[in-house]
């Protein structure tokens, strides 16, 4: 998780619950995928955001096709790196303190053949927009959070 996009939110949770928080394993450190593999190999769920590039990382990110919309690459290559499975996860807010959450298998393993990479990742990535079309026609007005992302 990028502990520094959010700061106050980040000191939030953190307060809430402390050994939580030491388990957050920041991007773009020497150990990361060290750790990812570490917390995957003892039976901890990892999470990504498959939604936003990060300036940072526009090297890996895919246009996909329909009306182009960039996505990181790094949650298809991270678990196909892995060899886990992979869970998708919306919630949608329906107003007060309510949200609807919808775990869906994605995938139980993401294997990528080395002389067909980028157009495997493609075709995970589509799967994966497709997902989320689904979700954003069941509540057209949650994705309020999805700054200029169109083009």
């Amino acid at each position: 998780m990028d502990t520094a996009h959010n700061q106050n939110i980040t000191r939030f949770f953190d307060a809430l619950n402390p050994k939580i928080a030491g388990t957050v394993i920041a991007p773009d450190r020497p150990d990361t995928l060290i750790r990812v593999k570490e917390s995957l190999d003892a039976g901890y769920f990892v999470g990504m955001l498959g939604d936003r590039v990060f300036e940072r990382r526009q090297d890996n990110a895919m246009s996909i096709p329909g009306a182009p919309a960039t996505f990181p690459a790094g949650p298809i290559l991270l678990a196909a790196m892995m060899r886990c499975p992979v869970i998708l996860f919306f919630g949608l807010y329906r107003g007060g303190n309510r949200y609807e959450i919808y775990f869906e298998h994605f995938a139980d393993v993401i294997v990528l053949d080395r002389d067909r990479r980028a157009e495997e990742i493609q075709l995970w990535m589509q799967r994966y927009a497709e997902r989320l079309e689904h979700y954003a026609r069941l509540a057209p007005y949650n994705w309020f959070n999805f700054y200029p992302f169109w083009d």
